[in-house]
């Protein structure tokens, strides 16, 4: 993670948009050295654009079973560029644009 991004988010629970939990959950999470290329792109834009409910409803407790600890979905209410097939070094699969690609599911 980017330190802009890290400061992005300690503003972010300063302000009380981002649950502190949270915070230390992405941290953890990010610190993973197996992670896709698309998790951390996917991470950047939703802290790029502010997507404070979504980062608190994807990451602000632990599981203990299942899903290796990430609560919550793994794509959720907002889908970003990289969970949708866009990552800085890879060209997308499919030409549409996302938002044709979203509207046909």
């Amino acid at each position: 993670m980017e330190p802009n991004e890290t400061n992005a988010l300690e503003e972010a629970v300063q302000k009380g948009d981002l649950l502190e939990s949270a915070l230390k959950n992405i941290i953890g999470f990010t610190e993973y050295e197996g992670m896709p290329e698309w998790v951390g792109a996917s991470l950047s834009e939703l802290i790029e654009q502010s997507k404070w409910d979504e980062l608190n409803d994807r990451f602000y407790k632990n599981l203990s079973f299942g899903t290796g600890g990430m609560r919550g979905r793994t794509i959720g209410r907002v889908v970003t560029e990289a969970e949708g097939g866009v990552t800085p070094s890879s060209k997308p699969h499919n030409t549409q644009p996302l938002e044709v690609l979203r509207s046909t599911k």
